[in-house]
């Protein structure tokens, strides 16, 4: 990454995909295939941040049709609970899918862009610190812009 005029590292992520400089937040990310992705924004365009969990939804909507339909043929037609089981056990599997699937990522927004870093073995500490770290160089940029001014 070419820096700009008085811009200074901040933060750099250990594979060096996610860059906090003085001006920008720079993301590059590999799609496979030989192709990459590269996010850029600048501080004074930057909304806001979040940490999340994104999953696939439709594994929860499946476990919770699993279960509702096991619950409702059981009701209808009592047998042994065996439906229901199968229903529950269908629902439990769906859920453990969904869970297992879902990541951590920091969403940080400006406009209508949106980054999304995946977040890998980082506790919420360290996330609250980069969050920390993108509001006080956010701050501090519009410090400097508006004295400018």
């Amino acid at each position: 990454m070419k820096f700009m005029n008085g811009e200074k590292l901040i933060l750099e992520s250990d594979n060096k995909n996610l860059i906090l400089t003085t001006h920008r937040i720079r993301f590059i990310q590999k799609l496979g295939f030989g192709k990459t992705e590269v996010i850029s924004i600048m501080l004074e365009n930057l909304d806001g941040c979040k940490f999340r969990y994104i999953g696939k939804k439709h594994f929860l909507i499946i476990a919770f049709l699993s279960f509702v339909t096991g619950l409702t043929l059981e009701v209808l037609r009592p047998s042994n609970n065996e439906i229901f089981i199968t229903g529950l056990i269908i629902s439990l599997i769906f859920y453990i899918l969904y869970y297992i699937t879902r990541k951590a990522v920091i969403s940080l927004y400006a406009g209508e862009l949106t980054m999304n870093v995946l977040v890998k073995r980082m506790g919420i500490e360290k996330v609250t610190d980069f969050i920390d770290e993108v509001e006080k160089a956010k701050n501090d940029r519009m410090s400097i812009i508006f004295s400018n001014k």
